[in-house]
């Protein structure tokens, strides 16, 4: 089935290409700008953006079905993805981002494709970027900020369950993702419902409780698969392993020593509380085969 899938793919994914190379190049021959060619090769994509949309919905859907530990089809759906213009939809994005994250049990067994999925996880992530709620009522305004909180929901899911399944993969080189996480956890905790709102007024970005459970849980996994001084014969690896864990709690532990917060801020209190009992639930992860099957099921 996955394969019949699959080649319906790659048939509306060719179909695109045709289209979009015919309409910039019947501007071009016009004399058109980039700014049209542009435009045209957008409007192309429009037309087939639902048909592709419904069929990675259909492929995240089989993956249920399959064992990824045997199975060699989750490669063709990877290398159909890459052709995926996900900058030109948010739903295809949205649903691109979901599939990574149901195929991660293949993705930690081919390595080689874990690059650049965990880059495109990383890149929809942007948590820096996703700016306070619009003001007033500016309806198309809001409607797009409400598309990328939910586009980062799936971004978080995604990156949790490629943490999980591929940690020790990511844990050989933890530097950039230290570096996400110093970013994240500057972010104001709120609750999702706050985070969609159009009350909240926030400078460079807010974080829902919701998202930061799930990127915090990948976290940890990750870091609970570094080198130790048992598996590695280093013996400063343990001490570089509890300087990554530091790094990721400091910042919230700061906050809890804060004693006008503890005041003043209740829920806030509990939210990070949360987030760092999520962290440590998941830096206790096992990492073995029957765990592997649990998360694919």
């Amino acid at each position: 089935l996955l394969d019949q899938i699959c080649d319906l793919l790659e048939q509306q994914l060719g179909q695109l290409s045709d289209d979009a190379n015919a309409a910039a190049a019947e501007v071009a021959s016009g004399g058109g700008d980039e700014r049209a060619q542009a435009a045209a090769g957008t409007a192309a994509a429009a037309a087939h953006s639902r048909s592709i949309e419904a069929l990675l919905y259909c492929c995240r859907s089989v993956a249920r079905t399959l064992d990824q530990r045997r199975s060699a089809l989750p490669g063709r759906v990877f290398a159909l993805l890459d052709q995926v213009p996900t900058s030109l939809d948010d739903r295809l994005q949205y649903t691109s981002l979901l599939l990574i994250g149901r195929y991660a049990p293949f993705l930690n067994r081919n390595p080689e494709l874990l690059s650049s999925s965990f880059t495109v996880v990383l890149e929809a992530l942007s948590y820096a970027s996703l700016a306070a709620p619009p003001d007033g009522d500016d309806l198309v305004a809001l409607a797009n900020y409400r598309t990328a909180v939910t586009n980062r929901e799936a971004a978080t899911h995604a990156f949790k369950h490629v943490c999980q399944q591929c940690a020790p993969h990511i844990a050989t080189n933890v530097g950039p993702l230290l570096e996400l996480c110093d970013t994240v956890s500057a972010l104001p905790l709120v609750t999702t419902s706050a985070a969609i709102s159009t009350g909240a007024s926030y400078a460079g970005g807010v974080l829902a409780v919701d998202d930061a459970l799930e990127f915090y849980a990948g976290v940890a996994a990750v870091i609970r698969r570094m080198p130790t001084c048992a598996n590695s014969g280093d013996a400063d690896a343990d001490g570089v392993m509890i300087e990554a864990a530091q790094r990721v709690c400091a910042p919230f532990i700061a906050q809890l020593q804060d004693e006008q917060r503890l005041a003043n801020e209740p829920e806030t209190v509990i939210d990070i509380v949360k987030v760092l009992t999520a962290f440590f639930e998941n830096a206790h992860y096992v990492h073995d085969d029957a765990a592997l099957a649990a998360l694919a099921d």
